[in-house]
Parts: structure tokens; C-alpha cells; sequence
């Protein structure tokens, strides 16, 4: 994965850095909220953050998970000068590095490697919308098994994730365990047995 700070100089990194901010976010801490005007670029040091979007009735879709470290987020709103639409929130404690938008313009290396990193979202964001567009529960929850094995969501979360109810996953889930499609795992993990 390509980090927004690879390749700059060793000059250019040390003025980023001093005008940036390094902050610690707590387990379900909001880092940014619908209707924010975004101020920074966001790049995870440490943690784990879920873009999300809340509809009327109140239910919760995980629109991406930030999970690796030096993944940056916020930046299509950053740079297109738009509220948010989502909001961002802190799974664990997370460290990150906020980033003046004009610190960053300023650099063509910088600017290069946003295009490569938004190139990779949008490739990332078709694949979910692939997985959304499968015909049946059972469909997505493989195809998601398949494509995330590294990342580890409790059940209410892959619930939010493929945006169903939580019984209906449960339902989903049992009946794939009965196929033999899949097996459940320590402490609740799906294992993909094909």
C-alpha cells in the first residue's frame, strides 16, 4: 500500500510534520461527524477507524474500514472542499496524524501518490459494490470471507458492513455451517472451508 508521505523529502516531511497533529483517539471516539467541513487530511498511525453512515431508523452500514497503518481517509472531501457525509469513528484507541490541506498541495510527489491512493479507493470501493450487488446473503458473506480474510469483524459489525439485519446474517450464517460452506471458528470467527 502506497503511503500519501512516501517518497517526499526528508525537508518536505520534516515541515509537514511540524505543522502537523498527532492525536489519540479513544474507542468509539468521533473523529469527524456528518455535516463537518473537513479541516485535514486523516493518516492512521495506530487503531482502527470505520467510515460509517446512519440511516433515519438509526442503523449503522460501515461504508470502509481504515485499518492499516499510514491509510489516510477524508481526503475526497478535503480536496473536493465538501461537507462530510459520513462520519468517522475510532474502533480502538487510535493515533492520527491530522494534516493541513496546505501543507500537502504544495508538494507534486505528495500529490502524486493521493492520485495512486485514490486510484486504489475507488478500485476497493467497486469491489464492495460488487459484493453488495451479489444475489443472495450467502453470496456476500463468501465473496467477503474470500476477499477480507486478514480483517476480523464481530457479527454485528459484518451486519453493518453488508448493510442486513443482524438476524438475518445469524440465519445466513447457520445455514451456510449446515451446507458445510463454512465453519465457525474460536470466539466466533468464520472460516471459509471451500
Amino acid at each position: 500500500m502506497i503511503c500519501a508521505l512516501d517518497n517526499l523529502s526528508s525537508k518536505e516531511l520534516k515541515l509537514i510534520k511540524e505543522h502537523a497533529v498527532e492525536r489519540i483517539f479513544s474507542e468509539n471516539e468521533t473523529i469527524f461527524d456528518i455535516g463537518d467541513k473537513p479541516e485535514f487530511l486523516y493518516l492512521l498511525l495506530k487503531g482502527e477507524v470505520y467510515i460509517c453512515d446512519t440511516s433515519v431508523e438509526g442503523h449503522r452500514t460501515i461504508v470502509t474500514i481504515i485499518s492499516e497503518i499510514n491509510d489516510c481517509f477524508g481526503e475526497v472531501y478535503l480536496y473536493n472542499e465538501m461537507p462530510y457525509t459520513y462520519y468517522a469513528v475510532a474502533t480502538k484507541e487510535a493515533k492520527i496524524m491530522c494534516i493541513s490541506k496546505q501543507y500537502l498541495i504544495q508538494f507534486p510527489q505528495f500529490s502524486y501518490n493521493m492520485n495512486k491512493i485514490l486510484a486504489s479507493k475507488a478500485f476497493k470501493l467497486s469491489q464492495k459494490l460488487q459484493l453488495l450487488l451479489k444475489d443472495s446473503l450467502q453470496d456476500k458473506i463468501l465473496e467477503y470471507l474470500e476477499k477480507h480474510q486478514s480483517v476480523e469483524l464481530k457479527r454485528y459489525e459484518l451486519a453493518d458492513y453488508l448493510g442486513v439485519s443482524r438476524p438475518a446474517l445469524s440465519k445466513a450464517i447457520y445455514q451456510m455451517v449446515d451446507k458445510e460452506l463454512i465453519e465457525i471458528g474460536e470466539h466466533g470467527k468464520l472460516i471459509l472451508k471451500r
